[in-house]
């Protein structure tokens, strides 16, 4: 059995500018190479980089209210809701609310910093 608690985990600045932490991610855990699993955060008032990343991405949002923005697209996203991003996708997401926005994410394959390129 593998358990991991955030707590535990180290926080990382993304390339996008979310502070991130690896859960789960085959260069640190025995879990095989399908897919990664990270806890985001955007603070309050800020958003991430417009970027890109070369795997399928899904984000969970676990609470804040925020704008998601994939290619020419923006829809306003809130707790419990789910995001599919597709692979190659122009992406960006911003706090609106009055709480760090705070969200999980899935990639498949595992995220690799080779993989995401920023576009601003």
């Amino acid at each position: 059995m593998l358990v991991k608690s955030l707590e535990d985990l180290p926080t990382v600045m993304a390339k996008d500018g979310a502070e991130i932490r690896e859960v789960l991610h085959p260069k640190n855990d025995p879990i095989g190479n399908h897919l990664s699993l990270a806890h985001a955060t955007v603070k309050k008032g800020q958003e991430t980089k417009k970027h890109v990343l070369e795997v399928v991405e899904i984000y969970y949002i676990l609470s804040g209210q925020g704008v998601m923005t994939i290619d020419r697209e923006q829809r306003e996203v809130k707790k419990n809701d789910a995001i599919y991003v597709y692979p190659g996708s122009e992406q960006r997401i911003k706090n609106v609310g009055d709480v760090d926005l705070r969200f999980l994410v899935i990639c498949a394959p595992p995220f690799s910093e080779d993989k995401t390129r920023v576009v601003e």
